[in-house]
């Protein structure tokens, strides 16, 4: 009886997968003794398991052999039997045996019938050892398959441990460095702050003054002209939106000295600290642009006021006509009205006391049949027309409105055609006119 193949194959394979597993434990350590920790709790020696091995192995050899010594015997059982029924056959034809060679031959054919029966009993032991082997070796195989995948299972933890360490200690210098930084943070945002508080200090201040001032003025509007009630309504609700910004303002610099005093109680809550600071410093952008606002606002509040108080008007003529004017400016030298000080009868030029918005009207009447056109000059700069022509004592007006500083100079000059103008003393057609609107 002989092993198959298969088996041998798996007992192979098991001492190679033995070997393989007892490297690995072995790596790194000089103690081949070592255990390996299972899940479960056992520990199983790699010695223990090698020695398991190779008792099995020797085991199945020893039965190898002595199954191969059997057969022998058999064989040899086997050819003697032939051999004993080839001499019988002989005898047979030859004689008849005597009853002592016949009890003789019984008793040698009933002996190897026995030792037949007993190798044929031998032979089912050694197969039933043979199978128990075969299974103890597949069970070795699957606990050393285990432990194989026990000890991957453990060496991709170790190696998942060792890189979550790593991770672990990177995260803690990260840390350690954003400590490190927010204690900075802490001490730029403190100087931040007290940095806000002045400035909101000074801007009270401010709005104060600013206050006392749109109050001061609404007082002069209130009892110079009663006919500005839309505008003091106007200023009235600025004030209450500047005396509101001052109580808010109030309130935000209160708020702002209370985190100050807090902010050493606060250093764990950093981050929320920045929010907060984030949103002051948006607050403080709206109150700067309010403010900005609110000084525009009263800036035109004092230009308001400066062109009611400051009336500006004027109407002039030329006393008498011309046939030869053609160049330069027209001189309107009949004043027939003019408050306000700015247009000049000497150069026929006005000149703005106040910024503000202004009509003018220019209305240049031909000499006769003559053409002739004019433009009126703002610093040097035409804005408008006139243009007189095609028949006796031809008329051309024209109106501009125009936005004035204070300083800027209006004229009327020539600008083409045969030239001349006509008017009359008492009363003058050929007129210039300018009154300021607000």
């Amino acid at each position: 009886m002989s092993i198959p193949n298969p088996f041998c194959i798996l007992i192979i394979l098991f001492l190679f997968k033995t070997g393989e597993g007892s490297a690995l434990l072995m790596h790194g350590n000089s103690n081949s003794s070592d255990v390996i920790q299972a899940i479960a709790g056992n520990t199983v020696g790699t010695t223990e398991i090698k020695q398991m091995v190779l008792n099995l192995t020797a085991e199945v050899e020893n039965l190898k052999r002595q199954t191969e010594t059997f057969g022998e015997e058999k064989k040899l059982l086997q050819n003697r039997i032939f051999f004993l029924e080839a001499e019988l056959n002989k005898l047979n034809m030859s004689m008849s045996p005597s009853n002592d060679e016949l009890m003789s031959y019984l008793r040698g054919t009933r002996q190897l019938v026995q030792t037949l029966a007993a190798n044929e009993e031998y032979d089912k032991n050694l197969t039933l050892r043979l199978n128990e082997a075969e299974k103890n070796m597949a069970i070795c195989i699957r606990q050393n398959k285990n432990l194989t995948q026990r000890f991957d299972d453990l060496v991709d933890n170790l190696l998942i441990n060792d890189n979550h360490n790593k991770n672990l200690t990177q995260q803690l210098h990260e840390v350690e460095n954003n400590l490190a930084a927010n204690e900075i943070n802490e001490k730029k945002l403190s100087r931040r702050l007290d940095d806000v508080v002045n400035a909101l200090v000074i801007n009270d201040e401010q709005n104060k003054n600013v206050t006392e001032r749109l109050i001061e003025i609404m007082n002069k509007l209130i009892i110079n002209d009663k006919r500005d009630k839309n505008l003091t309504e106007h200023l009235s609700e600025v004030v209450k939106n500047l005396v509101a910004n001052e109580m808010y303002t109030k309130n935000l610099s209160q708020n702002l000295s209370e985190t100050v005093n807090n902010l050493y109680d606060l250093k764990v809550q950093m981050r929320y600290i920045s929010l907060s600071l984030l949103d002051v410093h948006s607050k403080t952008d709206n109150l700067n642009t309010t403010l900005s606002s609110f000084d525009v606002r009263l800036r035109d509040v004092n230009g308001r006021t400066t062109n009611i108080t400051k009336k500006v008007a004027f109407t002039a003529g030329v006393s008498s006509s011309s046939t030869g004017w053609n160049s330069g400016t027209l001189v309107f030298d009949k004043i027939v009205y003019n408050i306000g000080g700015g247009y000049d009868p000497t150069t026929g030029v006005f000149t703005s006391p106040v910024d503000g918005y202004f009509v003018f009207f220019v209305n240049v009447q031909a000499y006769s049949s003559n053409s002739v056109y004019t433009n009126l000059i703002l610093n040097g700069s035409a804005k408008v027309t006139t243009m007189a022509e095609g028949g006796p004592n031809n008329a051309s007006p024209n109106l501009v409105v125009l936005r004035l500083q204070k300083g800027d100079r209006v004229w009327v000059k020539f600008y083409t055609g045969v030239g001349g103008y006509y008017s009359i003393r008492s009363a003058p057609t050929t007129t210039f006119s300018g009154f300021l609107i607000y």
